[in-house]
């Protein structure tokens, strides 16, 4: 049985990794199981806000998608984690035998951090999930939230154009 670790802590990030399980034949009576790890910690582990925070509830909605979206996954597990993603996953990876660690990469979050200091450019959390882990660690672009919504308003806004 193969064993996949996801990392996410948007509903976009569940979204395009789950696109990558979907291709990967993940729905085609392969025997996997998946183990979803959603968190909102900040960088040094510890929780942020009162539990009602954007961040958390974010993280908690992703591992929704994840249920959705990957119904023929048996075993699928979630757990949320009061902590950083990356010492997240590396402490889930460590309690189980996995396969291989998935994590979603924004290209805003890359491009802001292609800057020469010797990171992957991949962003943050992917460097520390490499660092973390000694397992393969694929990582799935996810389309930027705030470009997408920001051309779905200036289509919408054509085609209102266009009909007047």
């Amino acid at each position: 049985m193969q064993v996949y670790l996801v990392g996410t802590d948007s509903v976009h990030a569940t979204a395009a990794v789950c696109d990558y399980l979907e291709r990967r034949g993940a729905g085609d009576g392969k025997e996997i199981e998946v183990i979803v790890v959603a968190a909102s910690g900040d960088e040094g582990g510890h929780r942020v806000g009162d539990g009602e925070e954007p961040s958390e509830r974010d993280a908690r909605e992703a591992l929704n998608v994840a249920r959705v979206r990957l119904p023929f996954v048996d075993p699928l597990r979630t757990e949320y984690r009061d902590a950083a993603l990356a010492p997240a996953l590396a402490e889930v990876a460590a309690e189980h035998e996995v396969d291989e660690v998935i994590v979603g990469r924004t290209t805003a979050s890359s491009e802001a951090e292609a800057n020469g200091d010797g990171s992957t450019g991949a962003g943050s959390v992917v460097d520390s999930v490499l660092e973390g882990t000694s397992r393969p660690v694929v990582v799935v672009p996810v389309p930027d939230a705030t470009a997408e919504s920001e051309a779905n308003s200036e289509s919408e806004s054509e085609s209102e154009t266009e009909t007047e």
